[in-house]
């Protein structure tokens, strides 16, 4: 087949040039400005990557046309998505606020405080994934395209890939430290909110270094992609070289498979650990706080499926084009479901929570000096708990 492929673009500034490799060959385009002419023995293909616009024309005429979801009216999939994300955000926001507010000012979550600090960020982190990624999303969705401007592309792609690491993270260390407090609970009085604090700004900065790092290489590479309705990156030869993508990709690779495999050894470690002493003191301890730290890691690892299975087909090249620009909306949208998930975890298993939520929003405060709260405590102790809650 002869390809023959032209540039068209309309701009103050100089284009900054970049390539897109298909089956088919390369073509030559610009990130975030500017028109792609695509022409073939078989048709003509036009895509602006600005607005979002997507044609192809053929002997048969002039129809839009949409590469990942085949056959489906795009106006009909962006109503879905629509209102998926808006569902999504709304329930994020209103449930991790009301975490917030529950465990800072009425102390209603009765878990170990480094916890409780642990959860605290996990819910920043999700309010700020809606305020960044989720509601830029939802506009993009209503107009097409993308309205908030290009600095705001950045920062969305920015506080999307480093959340995504530190919820990750944070999962990890919530889990190894519910472990080690269930395990060794005398040396558990040790651990304070000053160390949840530490933990969680350590991390933090861990994961802003991979997309501080890639968007401080080439900022052109962010741009907007209509199969998201958000901003995604684009790996450009120069400045990225295969040695560089390579390195890169692999520690992101090794990192993501080291958090996971430190939250599912350490998941299942603190079952039997947990069966282990209700066993040797029956009634010695409570399931609620292990329920809390299981079902969010299980939740975790459930939504993270999707991106694990894109990845696995991008290596394998398993799914054709198509297909994997599909996987990955489907992945993309589906990682946002462990934001909304909290609340209702936290409403599940923990009858503090419930309580502060049956009572208005009015709730009896319970100070455990030890920094045990309710995860480790002998009957009586519970019964006094349960006395001092009745009474306040």
């Amino acid at each position: 087949t002869t390809l023959l492929y032209t540039i068209k673009f309309e701009m103050d500034t100089p284009p900054y040039n970049s390539t897109y490799k298909s089956t088919l060959g390369e073509v030559p385009y610009n990130s975030t400005l500017g028109e792609v002419l695509y022409n073939s023995t078989l048709g003509e293909f036009t895509y602006n990557l600005t607005l979002g616009e997507f044609h192809y024309n053929s002997t048969l005429g002039e129809v839009p046309y949409n590469s990942t979801l085949g056959e489906v009216p795009e106006s009909t999939s962006r109503i879905f998505l629509l209102v998926y994300l808006s569902l999504v955000c709304m329930s994020t926001l209103l449930g991790d606020s009301i975490i917030l507010v529950a465990s800072l000012k009425y102390q209603a979550l009765q878990l170990h405080k480094t916890l409780v600090v642990l959860i605290q960020y996990i819910a920043v982190n999700d309010i700020l994934v809606v305020i960044f990624t989720g509601l830029p999303g939802i506009a993009a969705l209503a107009a097409d395209r993308w309205v908030v401007g290009h600095g705001m592309c950045g920062a969305s792609l920015f506080v999307y890939a480093s959340s995504a690491a530190f919820v990750s993270e944070l999962i990890s260390a919530l889990a190894l430290a519910k472990l080690l407090i269930v395990k060794y609970p005398l040396r558990a009085i040790n651990f304070s909110e000053g160390s949840g604090h530490v933990i969680a700004v350590v991390l933090w900065v861990y994961s802003c270094v991979f997309p501080t790092i890639a968007i401080g290489k080439d900022p052109t590479g962010v741009y907007y992609t209509p199969n998201l309705y958000n901003c995604d990156y684009l790996w450009k030869k120069p400045p990225w070289t295969n040695t560089t993508i390579n390195a890169y990709s692999g520690s992101i690779g090794c990192s993501l498979i080291l958090f996971t495999s430190v939250t599912v050894l350490s998941s299942i470690l603190l079952i039997i650990a947990a069966r282990s002493v209700s066993r040797r003191m029956p009634g010695g301890l409570q399931w609620q706080g292990v329920l809390v730290v299981l079902l969010t890691a299980a939740l975790h690892l459930i939504v993270s499926v999707p991106t694990g299975v894109y990845y696995l087909a991008l290596l394998t090249n398993i799914l054709s084009p198509d297909g994997l620009d599909l996987l990955y909306r489907c992945a993309w949208f589906t990682s946002l479901l462990g934001a909304m998930s909290n609340f209702y975890i936290f409403t599940l298993t923990l009858s503090s929570f419930r309580r502060f939520l049956r009572s208005g929003i009015r709730v009896v405060r319970v100070s455990v000096s030890s920094g045990f709260s309710s995860d480790h405590t002998t009957r009586s102790e519970r019964r006094s708990l349960l006395n001092q809650n009745t009474a306040n």
